[in-house]
């Protein structure tokens, strides 16, 4: 932690860490309120002041917290606005909001070669099932491979639905009853997905292409 020392030097100052970025300013604010205690005051003297720059601080983290969130929610619209131009089916699918259309669509739009077939697509997404099986079993696993923004949106597509999506959680149930592991029926969800993913990109981009 930092070290201040509250005893009894002689310019009755507080020594805080440089740090950068909006902690750093802070810590300014905190460090240039205790530095303007008179010399030979304690800590008693210290500690209201100390306490003033540390409400003040908090403050103003409040207020930037609340802005950034106003940023964000105005860009979430205004990306909102150009992807339902940009890919409709896909906006339209549950759990597919403005962020995780968005990965999707760089991945298609940088790997165009790769959006042949559905297979490639999966493949590319890292949604394609890797064998693991052994002895008499036979089982897939999870691909670790592929583009990892885009498996990122497939995972969070796949549990928002778990989550609230009846159908799957339907099939969640269907499958749990069969002795699936969460991992298999994950794996199995994040294909299907992103077969429905490679339709709706299809459909849309291809849409375009004719205008």
């Amino acid at each position: 932690g930092d070290q201040m020392d509250l005893g009894g030097r002689s310019s009755g100052s507080v020594s805080l860490p440089r740090r950068k970025g909006a902690a750093g300013n802070q810590r300014a604010i905190v460090a240039n309120s205790v530095s303007n205690v008179p010399a030979g005051c304690g800590a008693g003297a210290i500690g209201p002041r100390l306490a003033a720059a540390f409400v003040r601080a908090a403050r103003s983290l409040l207020d930037r917290h609340r802005l950034a969130q106003q940023q964000a929610r105005s860009l979430a619209r205004e990306l909102t606005r150009l992807l339902s131009k940009l890919v409709p089916t896909l906006l339209s699918r549950p759990q597919i909001g403005p962020i995780t259309a968005a990965r999707l669509v760089i991945t298609a739009g940088d790997n165009v070669e790769r959006m042949g077939t559905e297979a490639r697509f999966a493949k590319l997404v890292g949604a394609a099932p890797l064998p693991a099986s052994s002895g008499k079993t036979s089982r897939h696993r999870l691909n670790r491979g592929g583009d990892r923004q885009a498996n990122s949106a497939l995972h969070m597509i796949a549990v928002g639905r778990m989550k609230s999506h009846a159908p799957t959680r339907a099939y969640v149930e269907r499958r749990s009853a069969e002795h699936k592991t969460k991992k298999d029926i994950l794996r199995c969800l994040k294909r299907y997905i992103a077969r429905e993913v490679f339709r709706d990109l299809t459909t849309d981009l291809g849409a375009l292409d004719k205008l």
